[in-house]
């Protein structure tokens, strides 16, 4: 594997959804991708609004976490975390050129708290789990090539 960035911590913590880097998405503003991708859970426009205007990544998740869950949720939520990626690193943006710069390095979302979803674990010399966050930010590369 060519030279992975294999976690999102320390000089590539942009690449994080905690990381804080402001994302406007249908006419909303959020700290970070982290409070997007957690308001979108809610099933009330009040729970919503309460999970974006927290103060910290960390306290969007733990509210994510408390809410009813929409019932399409789990259908819906790579495509919801593509949204907020595609927002997060916009055409002409800082951001997207620093993915840009990432070249063709794998992205892996290497974690010691065992998201094997979003992230990636280490298991001896291997990655396991489905690293969602980290193909997601690569497709995200990919159509940032295309249209510059």
């Amino acid at each position: 594997m060519m030279n992975p960035i294999d976690e999102f911590r320390g000089p590539t913590r942009w690449l994080s959804n905690f990381e804080y880097a402001e994302v406007t998405i249908d006419g909303k503003t959020y700290k970070t991708n982290e409070h997007y991708f957690q308001a979108c859970k809610a099933i009330t426009e009040a729970e919503h609004e309460a999970i974006r205007l927290v103060s910290s990544p960390k306290e969007a998740k733990h509210m994510g976490r408390q809410v009813a869950c929409r019932s399409d949720w789990e259908g819906v939520k790579d495509a919801v975390m593509l949204k907020g990626l595609r927002a997060k690193f916009a055409v002409g943006s800082d951001l997207a050129v620093r993915l840009l710069a990432t070249e063709d390095r794998p992205l892996i979302e290497g974690n010691p708290y065992g998201d094997r979803y979003w992230g990636a674990v280490r298991k001896g010399n291997q990655w396991v789990g489905k690293n969602r966050l980290g193909k997601l930010l690569m497709q995200v590369r990919q159509e940032l090539r295309i249209k510059s």
